[in-house]
């Protein structure tokens, strides 16, 4: 009686042969992979799970949806939630148009000069130093009494303010140094991308009497919408999860001016030690983020279409 026997089918040798091929790619890959798995994926899974419960020094329970329902009750929530957008708002704007001028003014002399390179690196000094010292330094800028900013005020015979313990303008102060702290680094962006644009296009549009403006909107701003998105989602995140400042300058004052959902997330964590409430809001801050920038991203790319 003859016996049946499985033999492998040319498909299968053709999967094991890929499967062989790509098995050192798969091993490189792993280290990076697990990586990433530690400590993104598990972190956020964590979070996510641990705003179920009431955790805190001296036990964890599992209490549901409360911590959100606290939360979406809470009348200092929906204020956090304003500075944050706020503050989101005003810093990305502020970051992609201060760089796009500086970068469209150090493009127009197109020099290696000394002096060129001297201001350049003037501009991105700031990004490479610690916010923590940046922050420390602007404190000092903004004192009511010998600040600069107030010397400034006095020249042209303006009277003092109180800047940072003023609740109406303290939000806006921490947004102007932190453009400050940001243009140099999306500044370098925005003249890589310029050196890339053919100088053709700039002849052209020369010949047809184009003025500086019109080139700009015309050519610069749709050759450079990479580079828009980059930096658009990039200052998004960036100002989303900003706490330093507001920890250094003002700790979240005057009246909770300047609080924002990443300082009001160490406030709950680590002062009230309410940890499963501060993992419930991290899960909100990194929705929010995760959404805008797909919005950002499907905006820019509806606008490619046409």
């Amino acid at each position: 009686m003859a016996t049946n026997t499985l033999r492998p089918t040319p498909y299968h040798n053709r999967l094991f042969g890929i499967a062989r091929n790509r098995l050192p790619v798969y091993l490189t890959m792993f280290p990076i992979a697990a990586f990433f798995i530690v400590i993104h994926v598990w972190p956020l899974f964590y979070s996510l799970v641990l705003g179920l419960f009431n955790a805190s020094p001296f036990g964890i329970k599992f209490i549901g949806i409360a911590n959100y329902i606290e939360m979406f009750t809470d009348r200092i929530f929906y204020k956090v939630l304003k500075n944050t957008a706020l503050y989101v708002l005003l810093n990305t704007i502020g970051v992609l148009v201060f760089s796009f001028i500086v970068a469209i003014l150090f493009d127009q002399f197109k020099s290696n000069t000394i002096f060129s390179k001297f201001f350049r690196s003037l501009f991105f000094i700031p990004f490479i130093v610690s916010f923590t010292a940046i922050s420390l330094i602007w404190v000092w800028f903004y004192e009511p009494k010998v600040g600069i900013f107030t010397y400034m005020l006095e020249l042209v015979g303006l009277p003092r303010q109180t800047w940072l313990n003023d609740p109406k303008i303290a939000l806006y102060c921490i947004v102007l140094m932190t453009i400050w702290q940001n243009v140099g680094f999306n500044m370098a962006l925005f003249i890589t991308g310029l050196q890339g644009i053919p100088s053709e296009m700039y002849e052209v549009a020369d010949i047809d009497g184009a003025s500086s403006f019109r080139k700009i909107f015309s050519i610069t701003i749709p050759m450079l919408r990479n580079t828009i998105v980059f930096v658009v989602v990039t200052a998004t995140i960036f100002s989303g999860k900003m706490f330093i400042p507001m920890f250094v300058m003002t700790k979240g004052g005057p009246i909770d001016s300047t609080n924002v959902l990443a300082f009001e997330i160490y406030r709950k964590g680590f002062e009230s030690l309410r940890y499963g409430y501060a993992a419930g809001l991290s899960s909100v801050l990194f929705f929010l983020i995760a959404i805008l920038a797909v919005i950002q991203m499907k905006i820019t790319k509806a606008g490619e279409m046409y």
